[in-house]
């Protein structure tokens, strides 16, 4: 698996999978590089949906079955990250499995940003 260091401050960092960080989107002449993770992935009882970007001002994350199914929908969150407990949107846990979600990122722009979608495994 590739890393990124995310340098927080001189000598103080983070190392993100690379899969993370692999939208770059141009904002005032600049450019933001973005990206969402489950973690941990899998998910016990547990979990959330972190973004990265400095730019991100909202999430959205939703989650469907393996069938197609829509299983879960955060709402907008002003916020990075989305605590997720396993659970579908009537409160009943979801079996063990996979399972694949879709974010979207307000950005300070204005703009909205969708990410591909990515799998996450929930294993009690």
């Amino acid at each position: 698996m590739k890393l990124h260091a995310q340098v927080l401050a001189p000598g103080n960092f983070n190392l993100l999978p690379a899969a993370m960080l692999d939208h770059t989107v141009g904002l005032t002449g600049e450019s933001d590089r973005i990206g969402i993770l489950a973690v941990p992935n899998p998910v016990g009882d547990s979990g959330a949906f972190v973004a990265e970007g400095s730019a991100i001002t909202s999430l959205r994350v939703w989650v469907f079955a393996a069938s197609g199914e829509q299983v879960f929908d955060s709402g907008w969150h002003q916020s990075t990250y989305i605590v997720w407990n396993g659970e579908n949107d009537y409160g009943d846990r979801l079996a063990n499995g996979f399972y694949i979600y879709v974010a979207a990122a307000q950005l300070a722009a204005g703009i909205v940003h969708s990410f591909p979608p990515a799998t996450v495994f929930i294993l009690r």
